[in-house]
């Protein structure tokens, strides 16, 4: 079982991705896209970088105009679902990183769904086993997310880099690993 002060500290002592997580969810970065209620090129690409590195090449691929309108369309999505599906129509965005895609643009409203997070969501007993890369996986993940955040006190975003860091573990598993 988690409690507020444990995630809390994970989360801010021991989550690795501090520069690029400031740069994405500062009020610079997140004011921009909200504004413009899309994502531009270089938007898009930074929140790959910080997601997966590794599929920045196929998201340069995408064309300027094509990225403003799926991400307008995703960001106006009546679900999460339509949201994260929208967003797989872009050339190197799975579902795992239209969640990003969609965190970065309102993190009160949507969290990362990741691997390493699932891993620990399902050691806690919160989420059933599901298959990550179906976009209908995300509405059950989400809820599971902001049912704990909310019982916790905590922000989703929060709640997700604990989440992240902990890879499966408990609390006193990744604290405490020599008992």
């Amino acid at each position: 079982m988690l409690d507020k002060a444990t995630v809390e500290m994970i989360a801010q002592d021991h989550y690795p991705g501090k520069y690029l997580d400031t740069l994405l969810f500062s009020d610079e970065f997140r004011g921009r896209i909200g504004r413009n209620a899309y994502l531009e090129m270089h938007d898009l690409l930074e929140i790959v970088r910080w997601k997966a590195q590794r599929a920045l090449g196929w998201a340069k691929r995408n064309d300027a105009p094509t990225v403003e309108s799926v991400t307008k369309w995703a960001f106006a999505a009546p679900s999460p679902c339509f949201a994260v599906h929208a967003l797989t129509y872009l050339i190197g965005v799975g579902v795992r990183m239209a969640t990003a895609i969609l965190t970065v643009y309102d993190p009160e409203k949507y969290t990362v769904m990741d691997v390493r997070a699932n891993a620990t969501l399902l050691s806690l007993g919160l989420l059933k086993d599901r298959d990550l890369d179906d976009c209908r996986t995300y509405g059950p993940y989400l809820e599971a997310c902001k049912g704990e955040a909310g019982r916790l006190g905590v922000s989703l975003r929060t709640l997700d880099k604990c989440l992240w860091v902990l890879n499966g573990k408990t609390p006193d598993e990744f604290l405490h690993p020599e008992l």
